[in-house]
């Protein structure tokens, strides 16, 4: 009876240590998000603000500025000028170019994601659906940082009637041609 006792009884020590040995969850770190009016869209949002101007002129460009001001219920992961002048002049040129608007296209798609996110609330290893059907936005909290794919979001502007708008720090994909 001792031995049925003393087995149970270090059995029931050695579970509890071995229980909630998980990895602990990393704390999202929060980009402070400013309200914005719910009767703006995205579109005219991001219209009124010279820093996106860049990356405007690339979703005009493949025709899906009108997909901003439609209802629906949308995020934009949207460079910030100062990002898009990180990308070579010779890049943006090609992808200019009307032969390869479809390239384009699909750039400018993987900035546009599906639903409405708000930073703060995202978890690590989160996959966000955007409107290019094969890639999906990864979401990484390391050590107090929030990576969405390769970029870092630095501002962060909700409540617009369809949407919400995160500045990133650099353009979502690798250029590699």
């Amino acid at each position: 009876m001792r031995v049925l006792f003393l087995t149970l009884f270090l059995s029931l020590i050695l579970n509890s240590c071995m229980q909630d040995k998980k990895p602990a969850q990393q704390q999202n770190p929060a980009v402070p998000n400013k309200v914005i009016s719910e009767e703006m869209t995205i579109l005219d949002f991001i219209s009124e603000k010279e820093n996106f101007s860049d990356f405007l002129h690339l979703i005009k460009h493949v025709n899906l500025d009108d997909t901003l001001d439609q209802e629906g219920s949308f995020t934009l992961l949207i460079p910030s000028n100062t990002a898009m002048g990180k990308i070579p002049n010779e890049k943006l040129e090609y992808l200019l170019k009307e032969e390869n608007k479809e390239l384009l296209t699909q750039v400018v798609e993987l900035h546009f994601v599906k639903g409405e996110y708000i930073l703060n609330e995202l978890t690590n290893m989160q996959e966000l659906n955007t409107f290019y059907p094969v890639s999906n936005i990864h979401v990484r909290i390391k050590e107090g940082s929030l990576t969405l794919s390769q970029g870092k979001p630095v501002h962060s502007f909700v409540g617009l009637r369809n949407g919400n708008v995160h500045v990133m720090d650099r353009i979502l994909v690798h250029l590699t041609f």
